[in-house]
């Protein structure tokens, strides 16, 4: 740095210590900071037995939603009764679709929306008894199974409360899948109709049609924003979610459904290997919502004025808590998608607004990936800037950075420099939740800051009905996932094999999740259910696979596991044994933490073989140099990828990443620790 440079820094630091000083008693004083900053440092889970813990909050564990109902079909009619004339779920319309040129010369279709349109509590609810009344009317029955293969739309949610209502079980298939996943999911689950978009169903009626003929008795199509006709073949014989809707319902009587009847077989991502159908019954979903509930409450949500935005899949478990979650309570839901969620989306014409901007939600939840894309929409915009404003985002960030991490904020940065990337996402997020994967702990403070609202972060499973554990919006730590929600109870076993045991200091031991919220196992795979849940002291437990551990304050952090991503199994002993296999290799370690998203590796070289490809590749220096150099990273990523394909490794088992380790004057030998006697990492 310059003299002027270090002249320039520590003077800005001087005016923002001096403004600080000035402001943080009123600060402190009006935002009730002394009550977040006790909220943060207090005792989040209280133990029950050595390493089995409870949330602190809850003096027994939440088995329903809103102390009194048990299945989703109860629960929807106390809202719309206590909520009629609320705003319920709205979309936006499609204005236009125009070509735009690229600067790399393409030509791509981006939209223009309108405002968002809404329904009230009331008129969702005569669309949800009307669409059952039309699902009875098609023959569907109590018991029957209903395939959900759609967007993220509204007549999803109304589809899926239709069927509850009409006692269907909802199949979810994920709008991605081709056809042929459409087709076993459809197969196995027995489900006699589907519901699904003009868009998809132009793209697979036929061959799903033709494959489940004789199962398969209705296919009924929802009309998409473009008002397209949906192209099918003329012997198909397609029913219109829009009629099915307007059914005359005065006659229905609607079936009793009970908390332990059938909601939902949600199949999993299913990326390696068969997709397994998870069975959530009402009493799962309602318990798992009434946890989610009691920390969201706690975190000073009151959801009397909030408006979630809904963009990830209805699918996913984690939506699909999240929306009912937030709907039952009364607050608003708008549809989107993350082609259109903010106004640097794909399918967003330059200039008009994002649905983030149009909405302005208070509340989202989000996966890493959207999580990167929204933070490269913020690098975006930096760019975009000169290199004094960059510097200056720069420094502010670092500075309001520091704050955070000591229980404090910058709420004239937050004003001044923050409300430009705040605003991205509508500039009035309380708070945005985060799960479906592992979050960077960078990730998580980028997000935290720049969009002046707690990232928290949330640990759960399709299993467990996206209910684990939850941090509350005090809490400032990174890396973690906070303590058990109400409906679950967390407890460590030992897991003598990675060295993990409850009588570690902390604590630690492969995580189980046990509870109310717990699912019933998975569809037609009796072997695999006994194989992955359990009971223990009265109590249903699912076996997670990931290691954790508990912090002072009762949070928990997910420390190792055997489940990298998606809830896919990653055997690190198995990826091991099979990159031992390349010439290259002398030895190797795979290492998967909650931090990372893939498994990365350390590598000891077989010294012939890098020093070969340093003289093919015209890499100069001794070995620990040559390690160092991208083009022998290059070629060894090529040789473990090379090697983890003729293996059969999945590409989830693969990594992502390789250091080559050329400390060859320590080496990975048995008299240095980092190996046994028998050449193996402990």
């Amino acid at each position: 740095m310059t003299v002027v440079g270090e002249i320039a820094h520590h003077t800005a630091d001087i005016i923002a210590f001096a403004w600080g000083f000035v402001t943080y008693i009123p600060w402190f004083v009006i935002s009730g900071a002394g009550y977040k900053l006790s909220m943060n440092k207090r005792l989040k889970s209280r133990e029950i037995k050595p390493a089995v813990r409870r949330a602190v909050e809850n003096t027994v564990l939440i088995h329903n939603f809103d102390q009194q109902h048990d299945t989703l079909v109860d629960a929807f009619r106390a809202a719309t009764a206590r909520f009629g004339s609320r705003m319920a779920i709205g979309r936006r319309q499609l204005l236009s679709e125009d070509d735009e040129l690229q600067p790399n010369g393409r030509t791509f279709k981006k939209n223009t929306y309108g405002d968002y349109q809404f329904k009230t509590f009331s008129e969702m609810e005569t669309l949800v008894n009307n669409t059952a009344a039309g699902f009875a009317s098609l023959g569907l029955k109590k018991g029957d199974k209903i395939a959900l293969y759609m967007e993220t739309r509204s007549e999803w949610m109304i589809a899926a409360h239709a069927a509850f209502r009409a006692g269907l079980t909802v199949v979810t298939v994920y709008a991605s899948l081709g056809e042929d996943r459409v087709i076993e999911a459809i197969e196995e689950s027995e489900a006699k109709a589907l519901v699904s978009s003009n868009a998809l169903l132009s793209k697979c009626v036929k061959p799903v049609a033709d494959a489940m003929q004789g199962q398969l008795v209705h296919i009924i199509n929802c009309k998409d924003e473009n008002n397209k006709p949906c192209q099918v073949d003329a012997s198909i014989t397609i029913t219109a979610f829009g009629a099915i809707s307007q059914t005359d319902a005065s006659t229905f009587e609607a079936p009793e459904v009970s908390g332990d009847d059938l909601a939902v077989i949600m199949y999993t991502s299913g990326t390696t290997g068969k997709a397994k159908g998870v069975m959530i019954l009402h009493k799962n979903i309602c318990a798992a919502i009434g946890g989610l509930t009691s920390r969201l409450k706690l975190s000073g949500i009151s959801f009397d004025d909030d408006v979630y935005i809904g963009y990830l899949p209805c699918a996913h478990v984690l939506e699909l808590a999240a929306e009912n979650t937030v709907l039952l309570n009364g607050s608003r839901i708008g549809y989107s998608s993350p082609l259109t969620l903010s106004d640097k989306s794909a399918k967003i014409k330059t200039g008009t607004m994002g649905d983030a901007r149009a909405l302005r939600p208070t509340l989202m939840a989000a996966v890493p990936e959207i999580l990167e894309r929204i933070r490269k929409n913020v690098d975006q915009v930096l760019k975009q800037g000169s290199a004094v404003k960059q510097a200056v985002f720069k420094y502010a960030y670092n500075y309001k950075l520091d704050q955070v991490q000591n229980g404090g904020d910058s709420p004239v940065l937050n004003r001044l420099i923050f409300k430009k990337t705040r605003d991205l996402l509508g500039g009035r997020l309380k708070a945005m939740i985060a799960g479906g994967a592992p979050v960077e702990a960078k990730t998580q403070q980028f997000m935290s800051i720049c969009m002046s609202c707690p990232l928290v972060i949330g640990y759960g499973l399709t299993e467990t009905c996206a209910a684990g554990a939850v941090q509350d919006a005090y809490d400032i730590s990174s890396g973690r996932v906070g303590p058990p929600l109400g409906c679950t109870e967390i407890r460590l076993i030992d897991w003598e094999e990675g060295n993990y045991t409850i009588n570690n200091e902390p604590p630690q031991g492969e995580v189980l999740i046990g509870g109310p919220a717990i699912t019933a196992g998975y569809f037609k795979m009796p072997e695999k259910t006994a194989e992955d849940y359990c009971e223990i002291d009265g109590l249903r437990y699912f076996k997670t696979g990931d290691i954790g551990e508990w912090d002072s304050d009762g949070a928990l952090k997910i420390i190792d596991r055997n489940k990298m991503r998606h809830g896919e199994y990653v055997a690190l002993g198995k990826v091991e044994a099979a990159l031992k296999t390349s010439g290259a290799v002398a030895n190797i370690v795979v290492y998967g933490s909650g931090a990372i998203l893939m498994p990365i590796a350390i590598a000891c070289p077989v010294e012939k073989v890098l020093l070969d490809w340093a003289k093919e590749l015209g890499v100069e220096g001794d070995l620990v140099e040559i390690c160092k150099d991208d083009k022998i990273n290059k070629k060894m990523m090529e040789e473990l990828q090379a090697t983890a394909k003729a293996a059969t490794l999945s590409k989830l088992e693969i990594p992502n990443k390789v250091h080559i380790d050329g400390n060859f004057d320590a080496g990975w030998l048995p008299d240095t620790g980092l190996v046994t006697d028998a050449f193996k990492v402990p």
